[in-house]
């Protein structure tokens, strides 16, 4: 993998984790849909993508 592609990927983790969190601090989604989607993040992080 280069060295774009990691900071992409690690640009579009950080985008997903910055979101989920938005959504839960504004009320839009629970909590438990919060840690459902952290967990989805991380696996994807595990996978390479």
């Amino acid at each position: 993998m280069s060295a774009s592609c990691t900071k992409e990927f690690a640009f579009q983790q950080g985008m997903l984790y910055y979101f989920n969190r938005v959504l839960l601090e504004q009320g839009i989604i629970t909590e438990r849909e919060y840690r459902a989607m952290k967990q989805k993040i991380q696996s994807r992080e595990k996978h390479g993508r």
